[in-house]
């Protein structure tokens, strides 16, 4: 059997290859066709696990339909809802038309998107529609790999926090079909990073008059360090770039003899240089412009018993207030900037609370990410979820064997050389971590939280779970006996 063949042949709406040529953020409706059991075997033959692996991206198929909701809040005098349904998957988004004036609306759309990566989430949103602006009533997030596989059920609606649970419920059936091949190598991969994602906001309403001088403080102590860290990241990326290919050269040839030749010793002597370093090059830099000034000898002077009182009080000089100890004489560069910041009386209150804002949201993130990084491994160590402690077990099987047979200089020594030749290579993929790329799929605390199905407020009524259909039959049609193979089970 061939497969190119048999994948030319499937329908253009049932095919992921031909899906990336359409438009990156809308694909077709699927309402007026249906998936029969011929076009789910082809699919399923195309997916096998035993076929060759010519495109990683393409891991698998997914076929939602979006039946109808029931029991929605009403938005409107007259009690009705106008109400429509969006899909997202990642940077993937889809919209069913707007049910006018119905508190159970029935929507009967299908949608196909394909799948990358099967651990990534599908989000479904019900909005209900208004003249300038669309206001969220439910919605529900679910990975992949969680979704129920081909039969109906009923969710129930939650909040957009994701924590509580909404009025009312969607109708929804999913058929996934995917390579648990090329999952499980696509799980050694980054995940797929969404290109619109909502600034982390922190309310300022209960800091006080102490407690705003005081994080600024400790933000204005923060900040040249960050400083310093952003530029040296900056410095790598370019050395890693080949903006200048004789400073990329030369780094690369030092980088890696420092590998092959480097001994622990090493480390308390670059400390040890760094030092002198810090110590002699100001000083030097400082007694040649002396050395042409007219008044050298009086300015060598002063100089030096400026630095003598300073380094007394260098260390607490950005701590203490100096409008207070009014004494500014060995006051440093930083320390005059500093003291400058905190004169400056055009700085209004908004923009001080806009840069608070700014570094308590990265501090957050900060937060959110270490928690989650270390749920992730406590679900991954304890077995919660199986199929990805296996994998993650078997890559360290693998890594430990590569370890105990070759020094780990000479794998750093081929990283490194992979790092700075991946321009030249012209790698369009992102650098890779194995076990960052395992740990990310596993949901934390707060995302199981997230993706945990609720009861419904209430159940929906009988007569619209009788008019339930598959999607592998006509929209129109009423059928619940046994089609295609696939029974008609709802939730």
């Amino acid at each position: 059997l061939n497969i190119n063949a048999l994948h030319l042949n499937l329908p253009r709406t049932f095919s992921s290859d031909q899906l990336k040529l359409e438009n990156d953020s809308i694909y077709g409706d699927l309402s007026k066709e249906y998936v029969t059991k011929n076009t789910l075997d082809q699919i399923a033959m195309y997916y096998k696990a035993g076929n060759k692996l010519r495109a990683l991206s393409d891991v698998g198929w997914l076929h939602i339909v979006v039946n109808r909701a029931s029991n929605l809040p009403a938005k409107d005098r007259s009690g009705k809802s106008n109400a429509f349904c969006e899909i997202r998957l990642v940077n993937r988004v889809v919209r069913t038309f707007t049910a006018l004036k119905n508190a159970n609306p029935v929507w009967n759309q299908a949608f196909v998107f394909p799948i990358e990566d099967i651990y990534s989430v599908l989000e479904v949103y019900v909005y209900e529609e208004g003249k300038e602006t669309s206001e969220i009533t439910g919605c529900i997030s679910f990975p992949l790999i969680q979704l129920v596989n081909r039969r109906q059920k009923w969710y129930a609606l939650k909040e957009k926090s994701l924590t509580t649970l909404a009025k009312g419920s969607i109708l929804l059936q999913t058929i996934i079909i995917f390579n648990p091949l090329k999952a499980s190598i696509r799980a050694l991969y980054p995940k797929e990073k969404r290109l619109f994602v909502e600034d982390s906001k922190v309310k300022l309403r209960d800091f006080t008059k102490k407690h705003l001088p005081l994080l600024q403080r400790n933000i204005d102590r923060l900040t040249p360090f960050i400083d310093n860290i952003k530029r040296t990241g900056q410095l790598i990326h370019r050395i890693y770039s080949w903006e200048k290919p004789f400073v990329s050269f030369i780094s690369l040839i030092t980088f890696e003899l420092m590998i092959l030749f480097f001994q622990p010793y090493m480390i308390s002597l670059s400390l040890v240089l760094f030092m002198l370093f810090m110590l002699i090059v100001p000083r030097l830099y400082s007694m040649s412009w002396t050395f042409f000034s007219p008044t050298s000898k009086y300015f060598l002077r002063i100089s030096k018993s400026k630095e003598s009182d300073s380094d007394e009080n260098e260390d607490d000089q950005d701590i203490i207030d100096p409008e207070i100890y009014g004494d500014y004489s060995d006051m440093d560069d930083e320390d005059e900037a500093i003291l400058k910041r905190k004169k400056d009386k055009k700085t209004s209150l908004s923009t001080k609370l806009n840069k608070i804002r700014s570094v308590l949201g990265t501090l957050q993130d900060i937060a959110e990410m270490i928690t989650s990084f270390l749920e992730r491994l406590n679900y991954l160590c304890k077995w919660r979820y199986p199929w990805l402690s296996c994998l993650f077990l078997l890559i360290t099987i693998f890594i430990t064997v590569i370890l105990y047979f070759v020094p780990i200089r000479y794998i750093i020594f081929v990283l490194t050389l992979k790092r700075f030749t991946r321009k030249i290579r012209k790698r369009q993929r992102p650098s890779t971590s194995i076990f960052l790329g395992i740990l990310n799929r596993v949901p934390s605390r707060m995302e199981k939280i997230y993706y945990r199905e609720l009861r419904p407020l209430s159940n929906p009524s009988t007569d619209i779970k009788q008019s339930n259909t598959l999607s592998s039959i006509k929209p129109t049609e009423v059928q619940h006996s046994k089609v295609n193979g696939y029974y008609s089970n709802v939730e």
